[in-house]
């Protein structure tokens, strides 16, 4: 899973700045940096905050380093799970995790696209800036976490060091619709866009993703980032109708009970 061609488009922005926006945007309750390699727990709730990601350069003795990292995730509970990318260090550490019996599961594309024009559009009428605690009540709303989980995504929200935009958009004085907006110097990373299904289909979700970008622009971003999953093929094509393109996958191994 190593080798990936890029698009033109796609090279514009150097993705370990885009992994480090994006680690930034979704914080974990515990990080450990272990020679080059960033380890993030937050008790189970998503991957993305409870995985290694081999991003810098790795110096140690690489089957010392994969047992000690295993031993960090058993000691709190938890499977040991590497976050990949076509840039993970050292190369050979896909293959290394495949022959130790790892799975691969949830290839996802990084998708960027410029905000050249995005403050040009005009503002939503559908859709309103919230503050984070408002938010978060409309995304438990919607009833995608159990109540355990969600208390953990409260916490792992509160702790975004940068600019959060959270946005809800409303019909008949119901919320059916959220998308995040979490900004970073000239990056705004859009994060956990929901539309309600009875509502899908009525341009609320093309509206909260201009909304962001809209808004992001005017706060000095010049580039807009998201993630999405290979197998999610309406929110890709939603995408790729705003501009947004492929930089790069990145993809989970998860071993371990």
């Amino acid at each position: 899973m190593q080798n990936v061609e890029r698009s033109p488009a796609s090279q514009a922005v150097d993705p370990i700045q885009l992994e480090e926006w994006a680690l930034n945007a979704w914080p974990a309750l515990e990080q450990i940096l272990y020679d080059g390699w960033i380890l993030r727990f937050a008790e189970g709730h998503t991957k993305r905050s409870n995985s290694v990601n081999p991003t810098y350069r790795s110096t140690l003795d690489l089957d010392e380093k994969i047992a000690s990292c295993e031993h960090a995730f058993a000691a709190r509970g938890l499977p040991t799970i590497f976050r990949l990318t076509p840039f993970s260090q050292p190369p050979s550490l896909d293959e290394v995790l495949s022959d130790r019996g790892y799975v691969a599961v949830d290839r996802t594309f990084v998708m960027t696209r410029s905000l050249d024009s995005a403050s040009d559009t005009e503002a939503a009428d559908s859709v309103r800036r919230v503050d984070l605690a408002s938010w978060l009540d409309a995304f438990e709303s919607f009833g995608l976490l159990p109540p355990e989980e969600m208390t953990t995504r409260r916490r792992l929200l509160k702790r975004i060091p940068t600019e959060s935009i959270p946005l809800v958009t409303e019909v008949g004085g119901q919320s059916v619709g959220v998308n995040l907006g979490i900004r970073e110097g000239e990056a705004i990373g859009l994060f956990a866009l929901f539309v309600k299904p009875y509502a899908r289909q009525s341009g609320l979700g093309t509206a909260l993703v201009e909304e962001t970008l809209r808004r992001g622009a005017e706060c000095g971003a010049t580039i807009a980032y998201l993630q999405v999953e290979e197998e999610n093929h309406p929110a890709r094509a939603l995408y790729e109708r705003l501009g947004f393109v492929e930089a790069y996958p990145y993809w989970y191994r998860i071993g371990g009970p």
